[in-house]
């Protein structure tokens, strides 16, 4: 009944708030954030990442895309999924269009080829772990601690950081860690 009460109160909370206070508390948390990584895939099954300020608008990711493109008069639409969501204003900003501090968007075209990015590009193509160093280095501190222990791995995270997350497991003078296999007390 407490939780239900909670929920009524917060939904009636929110109701409250304009819009303008509904941006400031979301400018208010994406401020911690320089930039955001966005990850462009093509449907030949190439990905192009980009590091764009979260200020910058869709028409910057359209421009960065079209510079990257073998050629530059193809019309094509970005999108981002699930659900699909066009990314149609170009005035809107990377944070109004959910895609900070980090997204995958979409390349779309009525015209299909083998591939879209330029020969040049694609002869300097690297694997997606050196992709995801440069991401986690674009990142604040604190995120590179979560995300490197979400991966199960300290990769892409400095010495300093590596030796705060390590701890250790047991106590070795507890009940637990002492050698043999355990036996239930009745037998």
């Amino acid at each position: 009944m407490v939780d239900l009460h909670k929920k009524v109160d917060l939904a009636s909370s929110q109701a409250l708030m304009t819009q303008a206070m509904r941006e400031a508390r979301l400018e208010e948390r994406v401020d911690k954030y320089d930039r955001a990584v966005i990850r462009f895939h093509f449907p030949d099954r190439v990905v192009l990442q980009g590091l764009f300020r979260p200020r910058e608008t869709v028409y910057a990711l359209e421009k960065f895309i079209k510079e990257h493109l073998e050629d530059k008069s193809v019309s094509f639409y970005l999108y981002t999924s699930p659900p699909k969501c066009l990314l149609k204003d170009p005035a809107k900003t990377l944070i109004q269009a959910n895609l900070v501090p980090a997204s995958v968007v979409y390349f779309g075209s009525e015209i299909h080829k083998d591939h879209y990015l330029s020969s040049s590009l694609l002869s300097n193509i690297t694997s997606y772990t050196a992709a995801d160093q440069v991401a986690i280095q674009s990142q604040p501190a604190i995120e590179q601690a979560t995300h490197s222990s979400g991966s199960g791995g300290a990769t892409g995270v400095s010495a300093d950081t590596t030796k705060q997350l390590k701890r250790p497991l047991s106590n070795p003078n507890s009940p637990t860690s002492r050698a043999g296999p355990k036996v239930p007390k009745w037998f």
